[in-house]
């Protein structure tokens, strides 16, 4: 049951980030939230809304695939992993990109929060 409602909010958070609803990705980001890249880039729920909010990417393509789901015992966290495809543009520059993503969810008043994000690109 809880992997379904874990995977809806995967979605539903990938159909805001697509469309540039920046307010609505937020809303599903922990106030404790983190993200990090093979790069060693670290941003936490601030930093990272900035650089959202300032990037010139237009998506026209996005794939999110072998999609894996575990609870933890607790089942106060839940785990996803998944590989995601991107097309688009940035400024006059078409590109691809494929990666490796983790997501920690973290349930917080009966809500499944975003808690960290790891991504590792592929190409």
């Amino acid at each position: 049951m809880e992997n379904a409602v874990i995977e809806k909010r995967l979605t539903n958070y990938y159909d805001a980030f697509n469309a540039k609803k920046w307010n609505d990705v937020e809303e599903f980001l922990s106030d404790d939230f983190s993200y990090f890249t093979d790069n060693c880039t670290v941003h936490n729920k601030s930093s990272f809304m900035s650089f959202m909010r300032s990037d010139d990417w237009q998506g026209i393509d996005f794939r999110l695939e072998e999609l894996e789901i575990k609870m933890s015992a607790s089942n106060d966290l839940a785990f996803a992993t998944y590989s995601t495809q991107f097309e688009g543009t940035s400024g006059e520059t078409k590109m691809k990109f494929q990666a490796i993503e983790t997501i920690v969810f973290k349930l917080e008043e009966g809500e499944w929060k975003i808690l960290h994000f790891h991504t590792s690109n592929k190409n």
